[in-house]
């Protein structure tokens, strides 16, 4: 389901959403290659295993990004009609230890694959809800601080059922 590609610590990392048959479990993992090239042994972890739906439609994985050092991703994860938008970040820099969970927000309805970036340092996420658009941004350089949401534009177009996705990027600046 829609691996992102980002390199960590000058080695390919890929994150994915993926179903374990062994128990049944969604779960978002990261794979690091052992090699710069990708061509060697691949390690791997899982991110997060607490994830609530079991419908792929309703759980989103957002890209891979480096914050404050350490590998990070965003997700979404619509287990009813109103979904969480959650950033996980390794707690080392190469992404095969533990993974910490923060929300970023709550009761979202209609909320798209969300986006992450780096705006002033900080990790900043952009994602649909319904026909808005919305822009979310850490209060820390290292997320571990609070989430400010506010809404971008109201009444996007959008029709149900289409995974509308935000890109977010840092221009000129």
């Amino acid at each position: 389901v829609d691996p992102t590609l980002l390199v960590v610590n000058g080695k390919p990392a890929i994150s994915a959403l993926m179903d374990d048959a062994s128990t049944f479990q969604r779960r978002i993992m990261f794979y690091l290659c052992a090699s710069n090239t990708g061509f060697g042994p691949w390690s791997s972890r899982w991110i997060d295993s607490g994830i609530a739906s079991s419908d792929e439609s309703r759980t989103l994985i957002g890209n891979l990004e480096i914050v404050n050092g350490f590998p990070a991703v965003v997700w979404k994860d619509g287990a009813t009609n109103s979904s969480s938008i959650y950033f996980q970040m390794a707690t080392n820099v190469n992404g095969l230890g533990t993974w910490t969970r923060r929300t970023v927000t709550n009761n979202v309805p209609g909320a798209g694959r969300p986006n992450l970036a780096l705006i002033g340092g900080c990790p900043a996420v952009a994602f649909t809800a319904n026909s808005a658009v919305r822009y979310a941004i850490n209060s820390s350089p290292a997320g571990t601080g609070t989430w400010s949401v506010v809404t971008v534009a109201n009444n996007a177009a959008r029709s149900s059922g289409l995974d509308y996705q935000v890109r977010l990027s840092t221009y000129n600046g």
